[in-house]
């Protein structure tokens, strides 16, 4: 029998306001993208280990398998719910769903099974104690805290004057689409 223990998500994905925890903005920025990157590599994830289960003769490591492969669809679905609770807010976030999905794709039709485990564990090595610590600090990360608001009001013109890199310019000749206060609204908080 397995001890991996398939987690639910309990968290609140359906919120699409992109700073879900204005207490805590830049943790809010920080879920927001890892959110778009895991519903690909989840997705990955469970293509790699169902190929895999196909080599797997030990019961016990089949079982395992499988019960990961559960994990990370039951995640995977989560994480997707938020990335279009997202996208129907904000349409732009779809050209991000769209490359993190086809990213993945092409890294599952260009690699043999041997890169994906690798390439799976690598990442899962990482994941794993960066989400534990997430779930362990929850309270903290997720709830109301001290947190300080500065709102600068510049005008789009002076903005665009001090931009040493030309991502303005970039913005409105169409290289760099989805640019906020170009294409993209800029979303004054509410209380500033």
């Amino acid at each position: 029998m397995t001890d991996l223990v398939v987690r639910k998500i309990d968290f609140d994905v359906d919120q699409a306001k992109f700073i879900w925890n204005p207490d805590n903005p830049s943790f809010s920025v920080l879920m927001n993208q890892i959110t778009f990157f895991v519903v690909g590599f989840e997705k990955y994830m469970c293509r790699v280990m169902r190929d895999a289960e196909a080599h797997i003769t030990d019961a016990a490591v089949m079982e395992e398998a499988i019960a990961f492969r559960k994990q990370e669809a039951i995640h995977a679905q989560k994480h997707m719910r938020h990335a279009r609770a997202l996208v129907a807010r904000y349409p732009a976030l779809q050209g991000v769903l769209d490359k993190v999905l086809a990213s993945y794709e092409k890294v599952y039709n260009t690699h043999p099974l041997e890169y994906h485990l690798a390439y799976a564990g690598g990442l899962e090595a990482i994941f794993t104690p960066f989400f534990k610590m997430i779930l362990d600090h929850r309270a903290a990360l997720f709830e109301e805290g001290e947190f300080v608001e500065i709102f600068v009001d510049t005008p789009l013109a002076i903005a665009e004057s001090r931009d040493p890199k030309g991502l303005y310019k970039k913005a409105r000749s169409g290289e760099l689409p989805n640019f906020t206060g170009i294409d993209s609204p800029y979303e004054v908080p509410e209380d500033p």
